[in-house]
Formats: C-alpha cells, sequence, structure tokens
C-alpha cells in the first residue's frame, strides 16, 4: 500500500509539472484513497494539502475550499487543534473563502487561527498580531462589521506588548478611526482622534487598558470553550461502532 502511495505521489508530481494538471488531481485523489485504505493520517494530509495547492494555485477556490476542509480535520485527528501543520491548513482555508468573498464563513476560522497561534506559538508572538492586523485591513477594505473588532484586537495586542504611546498604536487607531468615519459613525471617530491628539494625557491609556483586559478575557474564554467542547477527528473515530 505505500508503496501504491509513493507511486500515485510521484505520478501526480510528473503529471502535474508536465502541464496536466486533471490527471495530477486524479494521482492525488488516489494517494488520498491509499492512505485512508491503511489508515495513515500523515500520508492522507499530505495527499491532500499537494491537492489543494494545486487547486488554489490554478484559482479552483471553491474545490480547494472542500480539500482543505478535509485536511484541516484530519490534521486536527493527527496533531490535536494546535500545531504548526494546523495553522497552515487554517491559513489556507481562510484565504481559500476570502477568494470566493465568503467572509461571513471565513470569521470562525480565522478566529480558531488566531486562538491554535497564540497557543502553539504564545500569544506575545509577532504572527499573533499580523494575522489580527490583516484582517482588520482586508475586512476594513470591504467595510465589513468585522474590521471594528479586528482592530480592537489589535491595538490591545499592541498596546500590551508596546505601551499606547506607540507608533503602532497610534498608526492602528487611526486606521480604526477612519473605518469608523466611512461607516457613518462620525462621532466615534472625532473622540478616536482627539483621543490620540491627547495621547500624551491619561485618557488614551485607560482606555487601552480596558480594551486590553477585555481582549485577554475574550481570549481566554473562547480557547476554554474551543479546547473543552470541540472532539478532535480521532476522538469521532474511536466513537464509531
Amino acid at each position: 500500500m505505500t508503496n501504491n502511495w509513493d507511486q500515485h505521489m510521484a505520478s501526480a508530481e510528473e503529471a502535474y509539472h508536465g502541464g496536466e494538471p486533471i490527471k495530477a488531481q486524479r494521482h492525488w485523489i488516489l494517494a488520498v484513497k491509499e492512505a485512508e485504505d491503511v489508515e495513515d493520517l500523515r500520508r492522507a494530509s499530505m495527499s491532500l494539502d499537494r491537492l489543494a495547492e494545486a487547486l488554489r494555485l490554478s484559482g479552483n477556490f471553491q474545490d480547494a475550499e472542500g480539500v482543505l476542509r478535509m485536511a484541516l480535520e484530519v490534521k486536527e485527528g493527527l496533531y490535536g487543534q494546535q500545531h504548526s501543520e494546523v495553522i497552515g491548513s487554517l491559513n489556507n482555508l481562510v484565504d481559500a473563502l476570502h477568494a470566493q468573498s465568503k467572509y461571513d464563513d471565513a470569521l470562525s476560522f480565522v478566529d480558531r487561527l488566531v486562538d491554535a497561534y497564540q497557543i502553539t506559538f504564545g500569544e506575545a508572538h509577532p504572527g499573533v498580531a499580523t494575522i489580527v492586523i490583516n484582517m482588520a485591513t482586508l475586512y476594513d477594505d470591504i467595510k465589513h462589521p468585522a474590521a471594528e473588532t479586528f482592530y480592537k484586537q489589535a491595538i490591545a495586542i499592541k498596546t500590551k506588548a508596546h505601551g499606547y504611546r506607540n507608533d503602532e498604536v497610534v498608526a492602528l487607531a487611526q486606521k480604526y478611526a477612519a473605518f469608523l468615519s466611512a461607516v457613518g459613525r462620525e462621532e466615534e471617530a472625532n473622540l478616536m482622534m482627539q483621543t490620540f491628539s491627547e495621547s500624551v494625557s491619561g485618557v488614551w491609556k485607560t482606555v487601552a487598558a480596558k480594551m486590553t483586559d477585555r481582549m485577554d478575557t475574550k481570549l481566554s474564554e473562547t480557547t476554554q470553550k474551543r479546547l473543552g467542547e470541540r472532539k478532535s477527528f480521532s476522538d469521532k473515530r474511536r466513537e464509531r461502532p
């Protein structure tokens, strides 16, 4: 079985690089089946990853989404919910959903991505802030309400790391204020800008501290809930009759 898996993977790569993507996809699918037949989750995830990558690169995000969802389930069963492999699949799935303008559908996976990143690499890891800031920018571009949540998260994270007078914190707050203005919340936007024009005072320090506290509580509760309620793929397999 292992030899068959190797052959299908090699044939898929040969076909793909030879300009035969459909043939390559068939071999990757057969490789997944070979791995599933012997319950080799690691090889199954490798096959699914390669197939999803090829689909994404070809612009077929709809099919890539389905494959990435399967890969995510397999990896969570294999590695648990907090692992670099799981993070990679979550990131690619979010990208595939955004490419299809499925912004609402992507939000739950963004939350899981941030949680997994924090638990795997630590809350202070710069990657956490990068994800949140990127999401704030993306959802701001389409003036989606979720942008506000991401801006608040980003400001809280950066304030906790660098202090409320940091240039990045100020820049994020200005972008947040611009978003508020763009969605018709002019009074709140003006208050935000006024607060930052007086950032040397204790006003913003108090606001930022409250935002940081709320963010810490939200992340802690969310993480505990998910860790307590979600069953892994391997748990589900053990429950089968």
